[in-house]
Order: structure tokens, then sequence, then C-alpha cells
């Protein structure tokens, strides 16, 4: 992470393009790294890339995620 904030400010960039990572662990860099890139005045821009579909994007009628999964991929789907 410190490379890429480094990197970042030795090409003088706006801001750093990257795939948003699904897991726990990835959003934790994520949020640790955009906090370290606006810090420097720059941003960090994050793209969907490995999920079909992002958490969110499917949901329950209600808005909420589903716990079952046969709905999930009838909805999915």
């Amino acid at each position: 992470m410190t490379e890429v904030v480094r990197l970042a400010a030795e090409l003088g960039v706006d801001a750093v393009y990257a795939n948003r990572d699904p897991d726990p662990f990835g959003r934790e860099v994520e949020k640790r790294m955009a906090a370290a890139l606006e810090r420097d005045g720059r941003k960090l821009l994050l793209f969907k890339d490995l999920a079909m579909h992002e958490r969110d994007e499917v949901m329950t009628g209600a808005g909420t995620s589903f716990r079952v999964f046969t709905p999930y991929s009838r909805a999915w789907q």
C-alpha cells in the first residue's frame, strides 16, 4: 500500500484507479489506501471486477441480503 501511495506522489497523479476487492481484508486495505492518498491530495477510484454482482446489487424484496442460496440464484439470474 505505501508503495502505491509513494509511486502516485512520484508520478504526480491525481488519482489511483483499481478494481474493488470483495473480501473484508481487501476492503480494509482499500480504506487505508484511500485515506493515505487523500492525505496526499489524491483519490482512490475503485471499480467492479471479480464479482458478477456486488454485494448490494442482488437483494431480497425487503432490501436485505439473501440467507438461502436458491432464492438468491433465482434473483441473480
